[in-house]
């Protein structure tokens, strides 16, 4: 993330801090510290739902290929010579 970005959210955050505690003066480092917090807890719930969903993803495919519908063998296997005879 860009870090321009990343501080603007986590001053932002801050602040939302701040103003739920009623704006209490000479706390303005414990509230900076509990926004840089909540970002960093938020951003790796985030990261693992976006790992979740594409192993999720990738066991679709895996789960769609298994549940595939077979494919009819029965004339293959009635034109196959007796006791295992080859034919030329």
């Amino acid at each position: 993330m860009n870090r321009s970005l990343e501080h603007q959210r986590t001053a932002q955050r801050a602040y939302e801090i701040w103003e739920s505690e009623g704006c209490p003066e000479g706390r303005c480092e414990a509230h900076w510290r509990e926004a840089e917090r909540e970002l960093l807890i938020e951003r790796d719930a985030a990261m693992n739902s976006a790992t979740a969903e594409q192993d999720m993803g990738s066991n679709d495919v895996a789960g769609a290929r298994d549940s595939a519908p077979m494919r009819d063998t029965r004339a293959i296997l009635a034109a196959r010579p007796a006791n295992g005879a080859q034919t030329r």
